[in-house]
């Protein structure tokens, strides 16, 4: 992953040399001057739902933060070979507070702020603004009945009358849903383990390999989700509807 300051100078040194080459090559192609060209800010996936007070005083939005959260990693923590490592030196991801400000400050902010200085310089360019729809729902928010998903599934024993049995605990991952509607509209290495691993009908190759594995596992974190990418595509259709010739 690139460090976020190393994201901020390629924002801040690349983006003005990288837009105007694209303009120009949309221009000779898809969009002459005359089309109008649409382009969305990046929603803030750092958000937990944030209702919150303390002692009666409203404390906004957090950032997402602490073991409970964290847990929405713990798929990650079973795909790389550590189980002879000593456990103080082990690679455990955990995101705080302090890294959620980092991001916005480094590289959330500064990269729609490009978005928009772009669309000013670029003609017909125009930036679709995603309003409140993400706000407080970035990866970890979620009601108390959401949270109980946030464990990675794993065989348990179950002690009965006659025999110990195995179960799924907290959930059996055949109940897995991943264009269900939550709260958080975007996905961690929980969700994307869930779903692109172990299908009957794998999307890609069967994997060969554990490179291939922790590619699974990590691959798609912090993207959308289905339900996000909706509400994206509909605000882009507002949009439209202000911008295209009434015919």
């Amino acid at each position: 992953m690139t460090p976020p300051y190393i994201a901020n100078r390629r924002i801040i040194f690349d983006l003005p040399r990288v837009y105007p080459e694209l303009r120009k090559a949309l221009r000779a192609g898809l969009a002459p001057d005359s089309v109008q060209v649409l382009q969305t800010v990046y929603p803030n996936p750092l958000m937990d739902q944030g209702h919150r007070f303390e002692n009666g005083v409203w404390r906004g939005p957090e950032f997402c933060t602490g073991p409970n959260d964290n847990r929405l990693f713990s798929a990650m923590h079973g795909m790389f070979p550590d189980a002879k490592v000593d456990p103080a030196n082990r690679w455990r991801l955990q995101i705080d507070a302090s890294e959620g400000r980092e991001i916005l400050d480094s590289l959330l902010d500064p990269l729609n702020a490009a978005v928009e200085d772009n669309a000013r310089q670029g003609g017909r360019w125009a930036v679709v603004q995603l309003g409140t729809a993400f706000d407080d729902r970035g990866w970890c928010a979620g009601d108390l009945t959401e949270r109980k998903d946030y464990g990675f599934p794993a065989l348990g024993f179950v002690d009965g009358s006659s025999a110990r049995k195995q179960t799924w605990i907290p959930f059996n991952p055949a109940q897995w849903d991943a264009y269900k509607p939550a709260t958080r509209l975007f996905r961690t290495a929980n969700d994307v383990v869930l779903t692109q691993i172990g299908s009957a009908r794998p999307l890609f190759a069967p994997i060969p390999s554990l490179a291939n594995a922790s590619f699974f596992s990590t691959s798609g974190m912090f993207h959308p989700t289905a339900q996000a990418h909706t509400i994206i595509g509909m605000s882009i259709a507002v949009r439209m509807l202000n911008v295209l010739p009434a015919q």
